[in-house]
């Protein structure tokens, strides 16, 4: 489990790392809001970045295809630190491609993949502080918050342990 944890995060921080590079010889269009002042680059960059990784996410439940993948993820038999670190190589892939597909498409700058890559090591970091909602939500205990996040987020239900069979 550890040693599929470290591999895990491993390469995904390396992809992250690679973030620069790639979208600086990758560029498709010229479309970046490079008037906009850096901090609002960085923002937006965040903004994008979340939203292809949370619907390669949200999709990951509803697509058997992408479920077979995403899978791994819920079928840990035990409810301890690394549940949520246990990604399939394939499905990691889908999710950061997803992520950073846009912004290289509009032409992300070098300087903002910089900043980019920084906040998410720092967040990689950090991530420790939403550990335990990530193991409630991945485990299967019952949330008082059940409804509310079934409904906002994540469909609890679907990621409870007992429930995970398929799209």
């Amino acid at each position: 489990d550890t040693i599929h944890a470290v591999v895990n995060e491993t390469l995904n921080l390396a992809s992250v790392a690679a973030l620069p590079l790639v979208a600086s010889t990758l560029a498709v269009a010229d479309i970046w809001p490079t008037a906009w002042a850096f901090p609002l680059q960085v923002a937006f960059a965040i903004v994008v970045f979340d939203a292809g990784v949370t619907l390669a996410h949200w999709a990951s439940h509803r697509q058997r295809i992408l479920w077979s993948f995403h899978a791994v993820h819920h079928s840990v038999p035990r409810f301890y630190g690394l549940n949520g670190l246990m990604k399939h190589p394939v499905h990691q892939a889908i999710e950061m491609t997803a992520g950073v597909a846009v912004l290289v498409v509009i032409g992300l700058p070098r300087n903002v993949a910089i900043a980019l890559n920084t906040l998410e090591l720092l967040a990689a970091e950090k991530a420790a502080v939403g550990a335990a909602a990530v193991e409630a939500i991945h485990a299967a205990v019952a949330l008082p918050v059940d409804d509310i996040l079934n409904d906002a987020v994540n469909v609890v239900e679907f990621c409870r342990l007992s429930n995970c069979t398929g799209a």
